[in-house]
């Protein structure tokens, strides 16, 4: 791997969180800034602590697999391909241009690549703010959901009454139907902005 190419993958790295890239690929949002805990949507199962992730190294881990890595490692993963074709797919997400055997690009494509990341650039902006709306509802029902279960839970349970044990089921309930609303709007969003990098390819 030559110096160049070296250096445009650790641009990729920098500008594409893991934190950011897991929703990409279906993972519930984080709701910590540093520590991740989720069941793992590259390898499957319910076990809701089976893929963790370090966010401030961008290093995760499946411990069902035994298996982890960095955000290329979770590309390759969650889309089968090779370490080559998730680094350029991951280069188009971010605007990132990787050299031409050891050469830079020439002037006139440099103009056009710059043109068509401007483009696509002003339409990612647009699915990034609609996204932050939705992120910040999502937040305010996981928040109401979880007062509602701290209530429910601040009287031990030797004093639940029948209803009680009913409102705990229909919490999980809750909890699980926003969870996939809210893989079905990532998958949305993903599906919309793979549209967007194909229009501006």
């Amino acid at each position: 791997m030559n110096e160049q190419f070296r250096h445009s993958i650790e641009q990729i790295k920098a500008r594409l969180p893991l934190g950011d890239l897991l929703a990409s690929f279906g993972f519930p949002p984080p709701r910590n800034s540093h520590r991740y805990r989720s069941v793992c949507r590259l390898h499957g199962g319910d076990n809701r602590s089976a893929f963790s992730a370090d966010l401030r190294k961008n290093f995760w881990f499946c411990h069902s697999r035994a298996h982890g890595g960095d955000q290329i490692t979770l590309i390759q993963e969650a889309r089968q391909c090779s370490f080559l074709e998730a680094v350029q797919w991951a280069a188009e997400r971010v605007g990132v241009v990787l050299p031409t055997n050891g050469r830079r690009p020439s002037p006139a494509t440099a103009a056009t690549f710059r043109l068509r990341r401007r483009l696509r650039d002003s339409a990612l902006a647009e699915l990034t703010a609609e996204d932050e709306v939705w992120r910040e509802i999502e937040e305010g029902l996981y928040a109401l959901l979880r007062s509602w279960g701290q209530r429910l839970h601040s009287k031990p349970k030797s004093e639940w009454v029948g209803r009680d044990y009913s409102r705990d089921l229909l919490i999980d309930y809750y909890f699980d139907e926003l969870d996939e609303l809210i893989r079905e709007r990532q998958r949305r969003f993903e599906a919309e902005r793979r549209r967007v990098y194909a229009e501006h390819a």
